[in-house]
């Protein structure tokens, strides 16, 4: 989350922010150098459901043909997924399955045509000695760079891995 404030923090243009974590912080913002005025360049979306995620997702081509937006961010992408997956009801996981595909593919199809970068974070999981994403098959397909961010001993620090990158 404090990446995707900083990268707020160095657009000229709007941000939208889908936090479906809430996890924002407005005093994070501060410290990171945040002022007030920058707070009005974003447009803030907290879906509770994966249906209001779904919805805010397609409708995000509707506001970028309005405002001028030049990050998308999404924190994070799988988390009311992950909640609204029923794995005994197998249509429900297609159809799940399926509006994720869709939101990755607008997201793609928004960040071409318009020349806007887009953050998506994703939540992992451990196989063994493993670390794999949620949602693996569908994340590698439609992302364009995968970075793993791994903590290190220290306090508040972070090792980047690049997993996938054009």
């Amino acid at each position: 989350t404090n990446i995707f404030l900083a990268a707020a923090l160095n657009t000229k243009n709007k941000v939208i922010y889908i936090d479906t974590e809430g996890s924002f912080s407005v005093e994070r913002f501060k410290q990171l150098g945040g002022k007030y005025k920058d707070m009005k360049r974003i447009r803030f979306f907290e879906p509770h459901t994966w249906k209001e995620q779904h919805n805010s997702v397609m409708k995000l081509e509707e506001i970028i043909k309005k405002e001028r937006i030049e990050l998308i961010i999404i924190d994070s992408l799988v988390a009311l997924y992950r909640l609204a997956l029923d794995p005994t009801k197998q249509d429900i996981v297609t159809l799940i399955n399926k509006q994720l595909s869709s939101e990755y593919c607008t997201l793609s199809r928004l960040a071409r045509q318009n020349k806007i970068a887009v953050l998506v974070t994703n939540h992992i999981y451990n196989i063994g000695d493993q670390v794999e994403l949620t949602s693996k098959s569908i994340a590698r397909y439609w992302s364009k760079c995968l970075i793993e961010l791994k903590k290190q001993e220290k306090p508040n620090h972070r090792t980047a891995i690049i997993r996938k990158h054009r």
